[in-house]
């Protein structure tokens, strides 16, 4: 029997990187060539992400892709509060 299970990426993971950049939504969006709302739908896991957008995230955030994929729960403090 062949193994199917494919994780999934964590949309939360891309807000998270994004923001330890100190990236907004839209100066990322604009370094993705992709518009703000676009780039809000995807960190909101309501749009799928292919593995060319995943790849072009991670390079220019500058982390592994692996990372994307961590499905540990975000609790506590807003994320943002440890980089402003």
């Amino acid at each position: 029997m062949t193994n199917t299970y494919k994780p999934s990426i964590n949309p939360d993971m891309i807000a998270i990187a994004r923001e330890s950049r100190r990236l907004t939504q839209s100066e990322f969006a604009s370094k993705l060539g992709i518009p703000q709302g676009y780039l809000s739908k995807i960190e909101a896991g309501i749009l799928p992400i292919n593995e060319d957008m995943l790849s072009r995230i991670a390079a220019k955030l500058g982390y592994r892709e692996r990372l994307f994929f961590q499905d540990d729960a975000s609790l506590g403090a807003m994320t943002t509060l440890f980089f402003h």
